[in-house]
């Protein structure tokens, strides 16, 4: 596990509770920070806003760069010494950003053969935000491509490959360093 800060406002309260993690299970796959392994850092996720105007539905890809477990108190009282129920996990991820217009056209020519073709977006990296391990819908393979002097990124979804494995093997990890999210 690895003790690390949120670069925040200084406002920002974080419990004492709180631990950092480097890696963790969810579905029998292990995901991690990019300071502990870059491969497995790469995700496609759902990001769900409270205020349903600015949600979207389309799934997002990122970059994992703390997971953090936060334990959850009955009525939220830490203060009379009563123990967790069980921790909850939450990650900070960098979405990366959409593509540019005018690289649409090049980007369809993935899309078009669906989840076996991927989809385009730019090399950058937005603003971090935090969203739950429910919100994780599979790693992702990233490669890195010039386009018209567009520095962009190739996104490969892996859930069919997580899917596969999953049937094949339902073994949860025996690894007591990784935590699990899928736990109750």
């Amino acid at each position: 596990m690895c003790s690390t800060n949120l670069d925040g406002p200084p406002d920002t309260a974080i419990p004492r509770e709180a631990k950092f993690l480097d890696k963790f299970s969810l579905r029998g796959v292990e995901y991690s920070t990019v300071r502990c392994r870059i491969r497995n850092s790469h995700v496609l996720f759902r990001h769900f806003e409270p205020d349903t105007s600015r949600a979207s539905n389309q799934p997002e890809s990122g970059q994992i760069t703390h997971i953090s477990s936060i334990p959850l108190f009955p009525h939220h009282t830490p203060f009379l010494n009563i123990k967790p129920l069980h921790p909850g996990f939450y990650l900070c991820v960098r979405p990366y950003l959409s593509l540019q217009p005018e690289l649409s056209n090049i980007d369809e020519m993935y899309r078009r053969f669906g989840f076996a073709g991927g989809f385009l977006c730019r090399r950058e990296l937005a603003p971090p935000i935090i969203i739950e391990p429910c919100g994780i819908i599979s790693h992702i393979a990233v490669t890195p491509l010039d386009v018209e002097e567009h520095h962009v990124m190739h996104i490969l979804p892996m859930d069919r490959v997580r899917l596969s494995l999953c049937n094949l093997s339902r073994e949860k990890t025996e690894d007591p360093r990784i935590a699990h999210a899928d736990t109750p």
